[in-house]
């Protein structure tokens, strides 16, 4: 990561199937970032107290401390997850649901996304206007429209 590969991002995501479902999964993933240029010994000793760390705190996570849960689409995030589970040797029958705990409202989430897509809207019309003020007519042409 970085301009020159300065720095070494790792995730590590955890599945546990959601109360006993075998295509129901509960995910939690953690990332720290370290600095690429350390000795290789140094490096691996940081991953390995992240990994520890990020495991402890996994351990102590309550699921009844989330507001709701968010369904993953397709993502790399979602294959992580997915990765974890192969990993595990855990057997599933479909395509697994991964739910991730979210501890804001849903009402904070809508305000967000609708927030998000006024945004978008905006800045579409504001494009569309740009173009249709630039766009020149063809006299010439606009002249035999008229005639017909």
């Amino acid at each position: 990561m970085g301009k020159s590969r300065q720095e070494l991002k790792i995730y590590l995501y955890f599945a546990t199937p959601f109360y006993g479902d075998k295509d129901i999964w509960w995910g939690q993933a953690f990332t720290k970032v370290i600095d690429n240029d350390l000795e290789e010994k140094e490096k691996v000793q940081q991953i390995e107290n992240f990994k520890k760390i990020s495991r402890q705190q996994y351990a102590n996570e309550e699921i009844s401390t989330a507001d709701y849960f968010e369904k993953l689409q397709n993502s790399d995030t979602k294959y992580g997850y997915l990765e974890a589970i192969r990993l595990s040797g855990q057997q599933h029958i479909n395509d697994p649901i991964i739910l991730v705990s979210q501890l804001s409202t849903l009402n904070e989430k809508a305000d967000k996304e609708l927030a998000k897509f006024f945004r978008f809207f905006i800045i579409g019309m504001f494009i569309c206007l740009l173009l249709v003020l630039k766009a020149t007519i063809d006299k010439k042409a606009f002249q035999q429209f008229k005639l017909r």
